[in-house]
C-alpha cells in the first residue's frame, strides 16, 4: 500500500509541475497603420504583425517581425518583412535600412542585408530583413527603404519593436 500511495504522490508531482507559472520575454512588433497581430498557441505572444498595402497595381499582403538573439554563432537584432502577391518585379531602392532606439539620436546601419524571393503557382513571397548589433533597449525601430514593385516606390511603415514579458501557466493557455 505505501507502494501504491508512494506512486501516486510521484504522478501527483509531476502533473502538477506542468502546472507552475512560467514567463518568457518576447519581442513584440507593430506599425503605425491599420495592422492585426498573429498570435502562437500555447505561449499567446504577439509574435508577427500583419497588414495590406494598397497600390495602383497592387495588394500587397505583409508579415512584419522583430526580434534580438544572442547564440553562440550570432549576436543580433533584426527586422523582417515578407511581403507576399503577385509582380513582376520587386526590390528595394537601396540599402537604406537603419536601426534607431528611441530617445537615441543615432541610426543604427545593419551589419547584414537579405533578400530571398520566392514564386508559386498564384503569387509570390519576398523575404527581406536586415540585422543590426544586437540592441539591450527595451525598444527599438527598424527603418526599411522604398520598395520598389514593377516601378512603383512603396514606403514601408516603420517596424517598431517592443521587449514584452508574458507570464502564464502552460497546460492552462493551450
Amino acid at each position: 500500500m505505501r507502494t501504491i500511495t508512494s506512486i501516486l504522490f510521484a504522478i501527483l508531482v509531476v502533473s502538477l509541475a506542468g502546472c507552475l507559472p512560467n514567463a518568457t520575454i518576447y519581442y513584440r512588433p507593430s506599425v503605425d497603420i491599420d495592422s492585426t497581430h498573429e498570435k502562437s498557441h500555447c505561449v499567446p505572444v504577439e509574435k508577427y504583425v500583419h497588414f495590406t498595402i494598397e497600390t495602383k497595381n497592387h495588394t500587397l499582403k505583409v508579415r512584419g517581425y522583430g526580434n534580438t538573439y544572442s547564440h553562440a554563432y550570432a549576436k543580433g537584432s533584426e527586422g523582417q518583412y515578407v511581403i507576399s502577391g503577385n509582380w513582376k518585379e520587386i526590390g528595394y531602392k537601396n540599402d537604406d535600412f537603419f536601426l534607431v532606439v528611441p530617445g537615441r539620436e543615432e541610426k543604427i546601419r545593419p551589419t547584414k542585408i537579405y533578400h530571398e524571393q520566392h514564386r508559386y503557382a498564384d503569387y509570390s513571397s519576398y523575404n527581406s530583413g536586415a540585422v543590426f548589433p544586437k540592441q539591450d533597449a527595451d525598444s527599438f525601430d527598424v527603418i526599411f527603404p522604398a520598395l520598389i514593385v514593377d516601378g512603383e516606390a512603396i514606403v514601408l511603415p516603420v517596424l517598431h519593436i517592443k521587449r514584452t514579458l508574458w507570464t502564464g501557466i502552460s497546460p492552462f493557455n493551450c
